[in-house]
């Protein structure tokens, strides 16, 4: 942490002062918040994933708060998600050319992060006042929970993971791993990985996280390719995996047939063969020949809502509608049970265990 973090933040002026926002604006914001969200259902890739998008008003004060968290706080170098200067090809560099690469994801990371654990970190972490606490809590999360689709989310749950990540970083320094966090994706390396798996589960869930038994992997490179946040990491140079690569050559090939290529399509792709590019420039300047060869330079423009995404209404839209809290968060907060895929701790650290023999 920052030295700013030092000590109470109390002035309400100040607050403003950095949200670019008075006082009263942003309390009268903070009462209704639950009203600027919208909630749906979107289809990403093989599953569908729910998302509460916050209003354009709420959105703009939601980034002040991040770029205001950000300022004030000093993370650790080995959190590289959602902060300035981490990136998928940076937490796949941290573990080039080990033997061995222990990853585990969080489940439900965003929502498992209820209100009061967000007033908890911004009073006893950062510092800050009750008042203060209470309305950075009430402006940044939604029905009692972090919401995924705010500006702000991907900040805070790194502030709320923080404790454990340094208790994570602890038993690695120990036995001389690598440990790196990408929000809710945990990846730990080296060696001697095998005898810290139980203690980072038991970790995880002692902090009220828990984690599905299929998003808990140990790879070792004699045996499968190393793919960490999808970047192949058990070669002399970072490079991204063959269906990855594959399914934009084919993407490509499919669009060049077509009578005609959207601008939005064009943008997409050339979105992804930037990527690509950014871990391996081999690769990258590969796609980039047959982007130039099969597809034209300018895309036909379309309407905005002719864009080719897939949601439906949230099938639990009942249970997201605004009701005003009139319960103050202050309240203490109170760990949820430890429990991975509905199996009690001890239960699936055994089975973990047994699995990964």
């Amino acid at each position: 942490m920052s030295e700013a973090t030092a000590r109470t933040f109390y002035s309400k002026a100040g607050l403003g002062f950095h949200l670019k926002r008075d006082w009263s604006t942003l309390e009268s914001l903070a009462e209704h918040a639950g009203a600027h969200y919208r909630s749906f259902d979107e289809w990403m890739g093989n599953k569908w994933r729910h998302f509460d998008v916050p209003s354009k008003r709420l959105a703009d004060v939601q980034r002040e708060i991040a770029r205001f968290l950000k300022a004030r706080v000093k993370f650790p170098d080995t959190m590289l998600g959602g902060l300035k200067g981490g990136s998928p090809k940076k937490n796949a560099e941290a573990h080039r050319g080990q033997g061995l690469v222990f990853k585990l994801d969080i489940r439900d990371c965003f929502p498992s992060i209820g209100h009061r654990r967000v007033f908890r970190m911004f009073r006893e972490q950062l510092k800050f006042s009750d008042p203060i606490s209470n309305l950075l809590t009430k402006l940044t999360t939604f029905q009692n929970r972090l919401p995924q689709g705010s500006p702000a989310s991907s900040v805070i749950a790194n502030l709320v993971l923080m404790e454990l990540h340094e208790s994570i970083q602890l038993e690695c320094e120990a036995l001389g791993l690598k440990c790196t966090f990408f929000v809710d994706d945990i990846t730990l390396s080296g060696e001697r990985v095998r005898e810290v798996i139980a203690p980072v589960v038991r970790l995880v869930q002692r902090h009220g996280f828990s984690m599905r038994p299929c998003k808990v992997r140990l790879l070792a490179a004699h045996r499968e390719k190393l793919s960490v946040t999808g970047v192949l990491v058990n070669r002399r140079r970072l490079s991204v995996g063959r269906t990855r690569k594959n399914k934009l050559r084919a993407r490509i090939h499919q669009l060049s047939r077509g009578e005609r290529v959207t601008d939005s399509d064009l943008r997409s792709i050339q979105s992804s063969v930037v990527q690509v590019k950014h871990i391996s420039n081999h690769q990258g300047e590969t796609l980039e020949r047959l982007v130039q060869e099969k597809l034209p330079k300018r895309g036909v423009q379309t309407p905005k809502e002719r864009a080719k995404k897939i949601r439906r209404v949230c099938k639990c839209t009942h249970k997201h509608r605004h009701k005003r809290n009139e319960e103050s968060v202050t309240a203490t907060h109170q760990p949820a049970s430890s429990v991975a895929a509905g199996l009690p701790r001890q239960h699936f650290v055994h089975t973990l265990e047994a699995g990964l023999r």
